[in-house]
């Protein structure tokens, strides 16, 4: 594997992971739009869908959210950092060239 394969690699890598984490937050805001009904223990239509993309994803219930509950924290950890970069950078004025 040359150098222009491993870049190639490493590039789908971090659009894959980005990709999860987006689908993680998603998850979350429909999770967080049917809360009341999985609160109640009433039909939830966020709890379908998602048993329903597991099976799809051919995964149990419980594998899907472990690994989208992953997703979701490095989203969280990478928000926190770059947000910790911008305040360092407005700090000391550095100001982003366009």
């Amino acid at each position: 594997m040359d150098s222009n394969d491993e870049a190639l690699i490493a590039r789908l890598e971090g659009i894959t992971k980005g990709l999860r984490m987006g689908m993680a937050l998603k998850i979350a805001e429909l999770l967080k739009f049917d809360e009341q009904n999985l609160r109640d223990d009433n039909p939830s239509f966020a709890e379908d869908f998602l048993k329903q993309q597991a099976s799809e994803q051919e995964q149990n219930f419980s594998d899907f959210m472990d690994d989208y509950v992953e997703a979701l924290k490095e989203y969280f950890e990478y928000r926190d950092a770059i947000n910790q970069v911008y305040e360092v950078s407005d700090k000391h004025g550095y100001k982003e060239e366009k």
